[in-house]
């Protein structure tokens, strides 16, 4: 069985999580929201692990912390908020000078070698997924894609909404996508119309107007069988667009829907299925700790 991109989130000296609940897991210690603090202290230590490549000057970190108008006591505040999460950081065997950096007003995050955040697992698990597809092995590509979407599906800090968040969610959304793409392609390939029909109504259901969404629903419901509620979708889709933009589907939409009307024989884009691969399907241990992960992390941020 091929090692598992996201599978190094289950077995690191040092992981951060930032969506289902914000935590420090090292050194056999859980920094859990309760043990964290307020949601200042949650948002400082997201900001500073997502801006880690940099330095970040007080003044910056103030205004993503508080928003334009921080308070008059903003600085005080913020030198609790880092004093705290360096003595966290000591807690969980870290040294607080060598992990939390600072000079001339500015703080940087330096996480050890070898550790994981769980923001880098969602691209990582893509980019797998699909070069499982262009190597032609659904069975792998299938695997990386539901651990993807599962990744996908984790909510990061929700109730905030500072712009600097936003964006990664943006971001997320677009790995979303690319995930359900890569999953409904490999299903198709496989021959699992059920499956490939759920990854193109869940990205329809994510971007209604992104046409892709639409075509890999097509050619999912003719895979199935169903070439009648292919050709509604396609309808669908046709009057959303010229209610919503006032413009027709794009060429390579309108030749799905052609040959979805020749019968759906050969349908425009869907690669030639591959040679049946070795691999017995997704790496169920990989799967199974990552949907866990995620059930402890909803249940905690419910009693926080």
């Amino acid at each position: 069985m091929e090692s598992r991109a996201p599978a190094p989130a289950a077995f690191a000296a040092l992981r951060v999580t930032l969506t289902g609940m914000v935590a420090v897991h090292a050194a056999g210690a859980v920094l859990d929201p309760p043990r964290l603090g307020g949601r200042q202290a949650r948002l400082l230590l997201a900001l500073l692990v997502v801006e880690r490549e940099r330095p970040l000057h007080r003044e910056e970190i103030a205004e993503r912390l508080w928003g334009e108008r921080p308070p008059d006591a903003w600085a005080s505040a913020l030198r609790s908020l880092l004093s705290r999460l360096r003595a966290l950081l000591a807690e969980a065997g870290l040294s607080p000078a060598e992990t939390l950096r600072s000079a001339f007003g500015c703080y940087q995050l330096h996480l050890p070698a070898g550790a994981v955040v769980d923001l880098d697992l969602l691209p990582r698990a893509v980019g797998a997924a699909e070069d499982a597809l262009a190597a032609g092995r659904p069975d792998v590509a299938a695997g990386e894609a539901a651990c993807a979407c599962e990744l996908a599906a984790r909510p990061l800090l929700p109730g905030e909404e500072a712009a600097w968040l936003e964006r990664i969610r943006e971001e997320r959304s677009g790995w979303h996508l690319r995930a359900l793409d890569a999953l409904g392609a490999a299903a198709l390939w496989l021959g699992d119309g059920r499956l490939a029909v759920e990854a193109a109504e869940t990205a329809v259901g994510l971007e209604p107007l992104r046409e892709a969404g639409y075509a890999l629903l097509m050619r999912a419901h003719t895979s199935a069988g169903n070439r009648g509620e292919a050709l509604r979708v396609y309808e669908r889709l046709r009057r959303l667009l010229s209610d919503e933009l006032g413009v027709d589907p794009a060429p390579e939409l309108s030749a799905v829907h052609l040959e979805v009307l020749r019968g759906g024989r050969e349908l425009p884009g869907l690669p030639p299925r591959p040679e049946p691969s070795r691999l017995s399907g997704p790496d169920a241990a990989a799967l199974a700790v990552l949907a866990v992960e995620a059930a402890l992390s909803y249940r905690r941020v419910r009693r926080s």
